[in-house]
């Protein structure tokens, strides 16, 4: 069953829009919203690490997948950033701490002079995965913690 809409999730469950938008249309789900613990736990587990199982470990090489799952099970802020030109892939935030992580995979050079004109302040990380920076496989054998340390 995929997502439901809002109208769906309105009409059945009483959500109003900015329900639908937070919690989004999982209708297994709905009725845990009140519960944060539960509802939290439940799309863990239904949602996400069947994403895991059966999206990603099934049809990608993933030569660590406990450590893609540690991603899932600290809760973390997961976004992008970009302004004109310049972007970072992924951006991690954990209680104040921000992990930027810029992957490249080809020979374009990474420019880490703008990220601290930008919005990344000085004690924030930043990574470049691939070419001009770690590789991938150090990278994703680095521990969560030492990711966000703050020691650089």
């Amino acid at each position: 069953m995929s997502h439901w809409s809002y109208l769906e999730m309105q009409e059945c469950f009483g959500f109003s829009l900015d329900q639908y938008l937070f919690y989004g249309g999982y209708p297994g789900a709905a009725t845990l919203i009140s519960d944060e613990d539960r509802f939290g736990q439940y799309i863990q587990s239904s949602i996400i690490e069947a994403t895991i199982n059966k999206d990603i470990l099934m049809n990608t090489p993933i030569s660590k997948p406990a450590l893609l799952r540690q991603i899932f099970e600290h809760r973390f802020e997961v976004f992008y950033w970009r302004e004109r030109d310049d972007e970072v892939d992924f951006v991690l935030r954990k209680k104040g701490a921000v992990v930027a992580i810029e992957v490249k995979s080809n020979a374009e050079s990474a420019r880490k002079d703008w990220i601290n004109s930008a919005n990344f302040s000085a004690r924030d990380r930043l990574f470049v995965v691939g070419d001009g920076g770690i590789s991938a496989e150090d990278f994703l054998s680095m521990d969560l913690r030492t990711l966000f340390s703050l020691e650089k």
